[in-house]
């Protein structure tokens, strides 16, 4: 990706890591090997391999900027979703400790963690099922689902952008409030 990114247009200026994958929800006392590995290999792995492959091409350019994607799920403690959160703070993680080390080269890594579920929970064809999962964000400041276009691709314009230069290591919840980091 980054090799094509090179030959196409001279450069890359800046890279979303945003691959994941995961098992059937689990709760923690049944979780195996493969419920933990997928996500690891997929999310962790591939955010990892991505920003590896970026970083002789930023640093020799002297800037950059990586986005990385948590969760807001791992942050709450979500039931059944262990792997998947492990695998999502792990890339928090590793975020804030790329940024520490890649700062001093112009580059900047900031992590976002949506809601923006709809597009993959199964069953909202169900009347019933999909009430239930509006009425989930009725708690929220901002009661409602996050949309990818109009909700969390402007995030991370932003931090694409050189508008955010001057941050990094940083957690954005891009979730209507419903965690509010202090």
């Amino acid at each position: 990706l980054v090799h094509a990114g090179v030959d196409a247009f001279g450069t890359v200026d800046g890279v979303v890591a945003n691959a994941v994958t995961s098992t059937d929800p689990v709760g923690v006392e049944d979780l195996r090997d493969d419920d933990l590995d997928v996500p690891f290999n997929a999310g962790v792995k591939g955010t990892v391999w991505l920003m590896q492959a970026a970083f002789p091409v930023m640093r020799a350019q002297g800037r950059g900027r990586i986005v990385t994607f948590g969760s807001n799920a791992a942050l709450a403690g979500v039931a059944t979703y262990a792997a998947y959160s492990a695998a999502k703070e792990a890339i928090r993680g590793i975020t804030r400790t790329a940024a520490s080390e890649w700062g001093r080269y112009g580059i900047t890594v900031n992590c976002v963690c949506p809601v923006s579920v709809r597009h993959h929970t199964p069953g909202l064809d169900d009347p019933e099922t999909l009430a239930k999962f509006e009425r989930s964000f009725r708690h929220q400041p901002l009661p409602r689902d996050g949309r990818l276009e109009e909700d969390i691709a402007p995030i991370v314009g932003f931090l694409l952008s050189d508008a955010s230069a001057f941050m990094t290591g940083q957690t954005l919840m891009a979730d209507g409030g419903r965690i509010m980091l202090r």
